[in-house]
């Protein structure tokens, strides 16, 4: 049994048992939205989570595509919904209520039933046959484990390689490599399956990064297939399209055609596109194809043969997935920041082995009832939010969003959180004799990182807090710092003087990033706890107050 710890609202703790991903599709109304790829043996690529990923901040723009009568929604998750998108999901419920009795979406559509009504246009009835068509052509053909169809992986024929400049996975598909897939109509959806639930279990990160981009290279194409060929291979073609966008609808962005070698091929190709979905497909020439993809692509996300830097891949080179750092570029926030957000020791590689499956679900903030809402708002407080998607949730819900490192660790593996920070921080008043220490959020171990936590927000990322007399800070001239009246002045002036500053309270003080091989922990004398000094400032413990200053700059 794989165990799952989860950090809830109200900072407790609940350890949820979950059964192996496997076990999970043997009641099939009850399979889970996600994670039908099972028992994985290759390793992931070491950069399939990277910062820039999980720190990714959709912008308004990117939350939708289009605009007027044509804008549609693309991220769906942990994202606060429209006022009509939420009357259609009381639609869909009231649908499911008619046909089944039960208002409530089945557990394998759940995180998808916006998705879903908005594929078919928001007609109710019609988004209730395709939650059905979901269950048959999705969950009764999970799970699939590797090994099954580990020679169809490693064909070449649809691998996953980098990211475009908006964290989006690239799916590749090379028509020259798909075998005897193209007489085989159910082998070749059976990969297309694996490869999807692939992407969405361990690539995506919901309310942020949520969709896919597809590049189709028809290159030798037609000398692959014959005109008896012709019949089978659109048959085909015509599952894989319907499987990508109807059962994995509202994932894919666009769709680039390359080396597209004859009419004949190109009128196979253009009827396995849904007409409303033609806007998304783009045709380049071979003279367009390095310039058109080097827009959507740092270099070296793509292959050679595609304009990018990254080598060639042979087709039995294409499985494990290839992912890189830096798809929004070597100087992007989030990788650049990553050395004063984290501990050396968090890196950024590997960051997926913190990462267990509710982290990539998410949720679907359906408010269509009171029941409904509640469900995810009990637990909403364990996702890494975006800022808007945190601000959107007040003041009913006060939600920290996820904006470094440390942050983000302490949601998703608070173990290993709280190993790299059990160094203390601050040892408090008379809690000094017994060893108790308080860890807080960001550390300041290495990175001096800043926290903005109340005590309610900080108590769950304690190894154990203990809550001093008194824990405050110096007022300087900058107001962003905790304040109280009882503070000894004349101590901190003398605590000031003897780290060889003179200024008092009310002025700025020129100083270094704090470093815990900087600090020092020095009695009051009075009974009253002491301070925990660093170069860049110092933390008091007083007596007679159960508050903690909760801004560490």
């Amino acid at each position: 049994m794989e165990v799952v710890t989860r950090l809830l609202s109200g900072g407790k703790r609940r350890r949820l048992k979950c059964q192996r991903s496997a076990e999970l599709f043997q009641d099939q109304e009850k399979a889970p939205a996600i994670g039908g790829a099972v028992d994985l043996q290759e390793l992931h690529s070491s950069f399939i989570l990277t910062p820039d990923v999980l720190l990714f901040e959709p912008s308004d723009e990117e939350l939708f595509e289009g605009s007027g009568s044509t804008r549609k929604r693309i991220i769906f998750l942990n994202t606060p919904l429209l006022e009509s998108e939420t009357k259609s999901l009381v639609s869909l419920h009231q649908e499911l209520f008619a046909r089944t009795g039960v208002s409530d979406f089945p557990e394998y559509v759940k995180v998808h039933a916006l998705r879903i009504l908005q594929f078919k246009k928001w007609n109710a009835a019609a988004a209730a046959d395709l939650i059905r068509k979901c269950l048959a052509d999705r969950v009764q053909k999970l799970p699939i484990a590797e090994a099954d169809i580990l020679e169809d992986i490693r064909s070449g024929f649809m691998y996953w390689h980098g990211r475009d400049k908006q964290c989006r996975p690239c799916l590749v598909i090379r028509l020259e490599n798909m075998g005897d897939m193209k007489n085989d109509q159910e082998k070749a959806v059976r990969l297309v399956i694996f490869v999807l639930e692939y992407a969405i279990r361990f690539a995506m990160i919901p309310g942020r990064v949520e969709n896919w981009v597809v590049i189709i290279d028809l290159k030798n194409a037609s000398k692959l297939i014959s005109m008896m060929q012709l019949y089978s291979l659109a048959c085909t073609a015509k599952a894989i399209a319907t499987t990508l966008e109807a059962v994995y609808c509202g994932r894919m962005v666009w769709v680039k055609l390359l080396n597209m070698p004859s009419d004949r091929m190109a009128s196979i190709v253009n009827a396995c596109i849904p007409s409303e979905k033609k806007q998304k497909v783009v045709v380049l020439k071979d003279k367009d194809i390095e310039t058109q993809l080097a827009a959507c692509f740092e270099p070296h996300q793509l292959e050679q043969r595609y304009g990018g830097t990254a080598p060639d891949l042979e087709p039995q080179e294409t499985y494990p997935y290839k992912f890189f750092p830096d798809c929004v570029g070597p100087s992007s926030s989030s990788s650049s920041s990553l050395s004063t957000q984290t501990s050396p020791s968090v890196g950024i590689k590997d960051l997926h082995t913190h990462c267990e499956r509710w982290f990539h679900e998410g949720f679907l903030w359906d408010e269509s009832s009171p029941e409904v809402r509640d469900a995810w708002r009990q637990e909403v407080t364990s996702q890494s939010l975006t800022r808007a998607s945190s601000g959107a949730l007040k003041p009913k819900l006060q939600v920290i969003p996820c904006t470094d490192m440390l942050h983000w660790l302490r949601l998703v593996d608070r173990d290993e959180y709280e190993r790299l920070t059990a160094e203390p921080v601050a040892v408090l008043g008379g809690a000094r004799e017994a060893g108790e220490k308080v860890s807080v959020l960001g550390g300041a171990r290495e990175a001096g990182e800043k926290v903005r936590e109340s005590v309610d927000q900080l108590e769950p990322v304690c190894s154990t807090i203990v809550k001093p007399p008194l824990l405050v800070e110096p007022e300087p001239c900058k107001p962003d710092y905790a304040h109280n009246q009882d503070v000894d002045l004349p101590y901190v002036k003398e605590r000031q003087e003897s780290m060889g500053t003179n200024e008092t309270m009310g002025v700025e003080t020129k100083v270094k990033e704090p470093r815990m091989e900087d600090a020092e922990f020095v009695e009051s004398g009075n009974g009253g706890g002491g301070i925990w000094s660093f170069v860049s400032k110092s933390f008091l413990c007083c007596k007679g107050s159960d508050k903690i200053a909760t801004e560490i700059k």
